[in-house]
């Protein structure tokens, strides 16, 4: 190892975006100490300090979160325990030891009503109770640590978790017809795109958007993957998607209809913009069909 090299202390290791980000470090000969919320809890600052100790670091990344938008909508204080709290604690850890800090955030923090991208600047309106505690964890964090880097992205898929994209594929193997919410619009992230993007912001600060290139509804995205796959020859039950209204589709929490976030400031940091969705969404599919 490189002397001076960074010491990474990795928050919320055992998700999807943990798994492959903690995978990225080693591959990549990084120091990274993993730890998931069974070695920390980060709503509880004694365990933090615990491993903090274990010590120095001088990067935390923390992507550890409570993810789950429609039961945030029935226990929104659950949800803000990890992820205003939670985010608030981790921030006070690292502006003590003077460890720089890069903390995961949500398209969800907009509230989807304008039709153009939205910037690092743009006025949050959450429109639930998910990105109600995702936007109060980033001003927490500011209020503690200013130096602090708060990546926002949207619309997560990947190999080893639970997403659109995954449960999409169980669906392609167990039923004829699929209906996919075509009247939503966003941008999707490829994992492993977001772990090279985490990579390359470890050292900067304020708000950074980070997601793949191009609008798309979760209908187009289902319709690539689908005509992908059959061409490819890959047998399937499913002989059909199919678009409908997100009314088709009633859920606790309301979503924003229109989240783009705009990469731009990304693009100027790190000198190359993000891929397009349909190469990350082939990329994905070549690594599990």
């Amino acid at each position: 190892m490189r002397e001076n090299a960074p010491r990474l202390l990795l928050v919320g290791a055992k998700g999807m975006l943990g798994k492959a980000l903690h995978e990225k470090c080693r591959e990549s000969a990084l120091f990274v100490h993993a730890v998931g919320k069974e070695e920390m809890d980060i709503t509880d600052p004694k365990s933090i300090e615990r491993v903090r100790k274990e010590g120095p670091f001088t990067h935390i990344i923390n992507v550890a979160a409570y993810t789950d938008v429609d039961g945030a909508e029935r226990d929104f204080e659950k949800a803000c325990r990890v992820n205003a709290e939670g985010a608030e604690n981790l921030a006070r850890a690292a502006s003590t030891t003077k460890a720089h800090l890069l903390h995961i955030s949500s398209d969800y923090v907009f509230d989807g009503t304008s039709q153009e991208a939205c910037e690092e600047d743009k006025e949050c309106h959450p429109v639930n109770a998910y990105g109600r505690s995702k936007r109060e964890g980033e001003k927490r964090i500011l209020a503690v640590y200013p130096q602090a880097c708060i990546l926002r992205t949207s619309w997560l898929f990947g190999e080893g978790g639970k997403n659109f994209l995954s449960s999409l594929l169980e669906g392609f193997k167990k039923k004829e017809t699929l209906h996919v919410v075509a009247d939503q619009w966003g941008r999707a992230t490829y994992v492993r795109d977001l772990v090279d993007a985490i990579l390359a912001l470890i050292d900067a600060t304020g708000f950074f958007h980070f997601a793949n290139q191009g609008a798309v509804s979760r209908y187009e995205m289902a319709k690539w993957a689908f005509d992908y796959l059959r061409e490819k020859g890959v047998s399937l039950t499913c002989q059909r998607v199919l678009p409908v209204s997100k009314e088709a589709f009633p859920l606790p929490a309301p979503r924003p209809s229109y989240s783009l976030l705009s990469t731009e400031k990304y693009t100027g940091y790190v000198g190359e913009a993000p891929r397009h969705w349909t190469q990350a969404l082939r990329a994905f599919l070549e690594s599990v069909s």
